[in-house]
């Protein structure tokens, strides 16, 4: 999204205070409020699904473990799950083995 918004500067953005050049993360940090991790976090997982997080946005697979979950899957692999969480159904990428609270093992599929 930076890039077709600001295609001149390549991930690097003048500063929201004029005061020289930051990186995108710093400036969306600033933007946000949340931490350098996060917004990292956040960019990374934006970068891995490409199309397919505006996809999920509204269903069951707009959760960060989700979202991680998500991306260790291929597109071809993803579709079929995103396709159902679009539908309505309440889908879940999670593999059973990490969907865990304490003790108790939960399954949502």
């Amino acid at each position: 999204m930076w890039e077709i918004l600001h295609p001149e500067t390549d991930r690097i953005s003048v500063s929201l205070g004029g005061r020289g050049k930051v990186e995108f993360a710093t400036d969306t940090q600033r933007v946000t409020g949340d931490d350098r991790r996060r917004t990292n976090e956040h960019l990374a997982r934006a970068d891995a699904l490409g199309p397919d997080l505006h996809a999920v946005i509204g269903t069951s697979l707009d959760k960060g473990v989700e979202l991680d979950a998500l991306q260790a899957m291929t597109p071809g692999d993803r579709k079929p799950l995103i396709d159902r969480a679009q539908a309505g159904e309440k889908a879940s990428a999670e593999s059973p083995q990490t969907c865990r609270r304490g003790s108790e093992q939960y399954s949502y599929h």
